[in-house]
């Protein structure tokens, strides 16, 4: 398999790292919080307490947020709902 680690910037250089880049929209001022809260459901995979999970787990083998960047909106506005 070919090597990618430095055909993209955002790319750890180690091998036992996942990268996911998402595009969220939302009217939270606080994205910075958003971000770490998606990143540690998406590490359980539920927003509910996981028995056995502690915070050395947590810190061992959760997500990390390496970066929030603003995209620009494309779209005219934002769905009350959300």
């Amino acid at each position: 398999m070919k090597d990618y680690s430095f055909a993209f910037p955002e790319v750890a250089l180690d091998s036992d790292f996942v990268i996911a880049t998402y595009y969220i929209e939302s009217r939270t001022k606080d994205v910075i919080k958003l971000a770490l809260a998606i990143a540690d459901e998406q590490t359980t995979g539920t927003w509910v307490s996981v028995p056995g999970e502690t915070e050395q787990v947590k810190i061992d083998f959760g997500a990390r947020v390496l970066n929030v960047f603003e995209a620009p909106g494309y779209e005219f506005e934002i769905p009350k709902d959300v």
